[in-house]
């Protein structure tokens, strides 16, 4: 957690697909002029040279990006997503307050339990937040409702799908307006190294469900894992290309759309393993297509 006379930082940043054009306040930009603007809003912000994100404070919810926002069309049946580190314990109630004013109304969650254990032994261990005794490892409640912050979360239901992940829906109120909507959140239970433990079947079949609740929906996604960009970056990476393949676009360039991706937020993928990963599972998936068409 980043704080700012008083303010708390969420480190995430918006990703909107292949790079086309930039859309910033005052329409198509340049990218360089688009990044050079969105650092000298973020050095206003926080003066601070760290990476940009989405800010949440007392008074409202600004987006303060260090990376550009980008486009590659319009079609509303391709999600854009949030890029976010899991929430720790002090950031839990801002993590909400994002997912609120963003409109989200889809979670992804790459950490299996074991990890968001850690961040809360981590924090605990290190004075990093100060947390109550009863503070959960997770940022939803396991059954009834909580409080982070002005928002209540009620919990609804959860299923498991073979053991390879959850799915749980949840109730998120803004206590103040009284207003509330569902939320769904996908949580991969089988990811606890760079790579998943399971094979590229389930990771697939995991985005096909997650896709198919999105259901064009024009907000966004919100996807995170310890650090926001590792596996995050990885799941997005296989998103964004077989998002273009069911597009119908003839020629692919992987390299290239790591590279779109780590323009708008540092470290998108993280290791080789990774990378091998990404190019299995656009084959599988790839070879799934040639054999339904016979």
């Amino acid at each position: 957690m980043l704080s700012n006379r008083g303010n708390v930082y969420i480190n995430a940043s918006l990703v909107l697909g292949q790079n086309r054009y930039v859309v910033g306040q005052g329409g198509q930009q340049g990218l360089e002029k688009e990044r050079q603007s969105t650092r000298q809003i973020r050095a206003r912000a926080s003066g601070s040279d760290g990476f940009g994100g989405l800010r949440t404070s007392q008074q409202s919810f600004v987006t303060v990006l260090e990376f550009a926002i980008v486009h590659f069309d319009h079609d509303p049946r391709t999600p854009t997503y949030i890029a976010a580190e899991t929430p720790l314990p002090g950031t839990v109630a801002a993590f909400w307050q994002m997912v609120w004013e963003q409109f989200a109304v889809v979670i992804v969650c790459l950490e299996p339990d074991s990890s968001l254990e850690q961040v809360m032994e981590n924090c605990l261990d290190s004075g990093r937040d100060s947390v109550d005794t009863t503070t959960q490892a997770r940022y939803w409640p396991p059954e009834g409702c909580s409080m982070y912050g002005k928002f209540e979360v009620r919990f609804v239901s959860e299923h498991s799908s073979c053991g390879d992940f959850i799915i749980r829906s949840f109730y998120l109120k803004e206590v103040e307006s009284g207003e509330t909507r569902t939320i769904t959140q996908f949580h991969f239970l089988k990811w606890l190294e760079d790579v998943p433990s399971c094979d590229v079947k389930t990771v697939l079949d995991f985005r096909r469900k997650v896709n198919k609740s999105f259901r064009a929906k024009k907000s966004p996604v919100v996807v995170h894992c310890i650090d926001g960009s590792g596996k995050t970056g990885t799941y997005l990476l296989i998103d964004l290309v077989l998002n273009r393949i069911n597009k119908g676009v003839k020629e692919l360039d992987v390299a290239a759309s790591i590279e779109h991706l780590r323009d708008q937020r540092h470290g998108m993928i993280k290791s080789k393993e990774q990378f091998k990963f990404v190019l299995a599972s656009i084959a599988e998936e790839v070879n799934s297509m040639l054999n339904a068409v016979g």
